[in-house]
This record gives structure tokens, C-alpha cells and sequence, in this order.
């Protein structure tokens, strides 16, 4: 018989096992993820990336007109 460490060694290697087994199946599908940015983060990026190319990674991420125009009014605070 078994001891009941014993059943826990054999959960866990089998838990293990399962993720090793499930990971490169999941990892080739896309994560989406929704970043909210204050004011202070849309400033710093113009200052680091420019106007222009966070307007276009906002477009590409899938960003409304609406929130790109929220994020613009940000600059003339």
C-alpha cells in the first residue's frame, strides 16, 4: 500500500506533467490583453515614442477613436 506522501508525490509529478504536456499547445494562441493609461503614462510615452507612432500602436492594438481622442486631450492638459 501506498503511504499518502506517496499519492501526493504522484499528484504533483502528474500535475507537472500535464502542464509540460498542455504549455506548447497554449502558447501558440494570442493573449489579448486591456491596459489602462493615465494621463502621466500617455504623457511619457509622446515623450519617449512621439504622437504619431503611439497613435498607430494605439490603432493596432484595437484602440476606439474615442479613447485615442481621450488620450490626446491628455497632451493639452
Amino acid at each position: 500500500m501506498i503511504p499518502a506522501r506517496g499519492w501526493l508525490v504522484v499528484a504533483i509529478w502528474a500535475a507537472f506533467l500535464a502542464l509540460l504536456y498542455i504549455a506548447p499547445v497554449r502558447a501558440g494562441e494570442p493573449v489579448r490583453l486591456v491596459v489602462t493609461l493615465s494621463c502621466d503614462d500617455v504623457r511619457a510615452l509622446d515623450r519617449m515614442i512621439g504622437w504619431d507612432a503611439l497613435e498607430v500602436r494605439a490603432k493596432a492594438a484595437g484602440a476606439s477613436p474615442v479613447i485615442i481622442e481621450q488620450a490626446r486631450k491628455c497632451l493639452s492638459r
